[in-house]
């Protein structure tokens, strides 16, 4: 991807604000963060493919993140809902969570066609390497974890995916 002068413009300044915020927020607690990972958050409403937002993650998929679907809970774990659609238009819909700091995901739900949600069963925390082949390497180094750090909300999480990856992850101008 080839960058212009305003979308650096444009990073630089997400990168900024991502940072002030991240400094101006209080310390989590031990309480706080147990929860967060340990939680099964309630299911977001199912997404419309019209307001899903494009992602390259590799491979033969299309990919897609549901922006209203982003959360970050007590600043250890992202999570969203994502589309993948095969090739031959077989599509599968999953609500979803990323550990940035041990790289880690978690499935909290599967959608159906009809719009409705069915629970992961024994669902817990599965690791993933650093450069595998899955999704969530991607995922988390170039949307949601740059340098291992959960983005701080969900805007930044959706301007990452707008610009096509973090400000974080971009070649340093100088």
């Amino acid at each position: 991807m080839r960058w212009s002068r305003t979308s650096l413009k444009s990073a630089a300044m997400l990168a900024i604000g991502a940072l002030a915020a991240a400094a101006c927020a209080g310390p989590v607690s031990e309480k706080e963060l147990r929860q967060a990972i340990d939680e099964r958050p309630p299911l977001p409403a199912y997404p419309r493919f019209d307001d899903l937002l494009p992602v390259d993650l590799g491979g033969n998929f299309n990919y897609f993140i549901d922006p209203a679907s982003i959360t970050v809970a007590a600043r250890a774990v992202v999570r969203y809902t994502l589309v993948a659609r095969s090739p031959g238009g077989a599509t599968n819909v999953s609500f979803e969570g990323l550990r940035c700091a041990s790289r880690e995901r978690r499935f909290y739900a599967f959608g159906h066609e009809d719009g409705s949600w069915s629970p992961a069963r024994n669902s817990g925390w599965d690791s993933f390497r650093n450069g595998s082949a899955s999704y969530y390497s991607t995922l988390a180094d170039y949307y949601f974890c740059p340098d291992r750090r959960p983005v701080v909300d969900a805007a930044e999480a959706v301007q990452a995916l707008k610009l096509g990856q973090h400000p974080a992850t971009l070649p340093r101008p100088w």
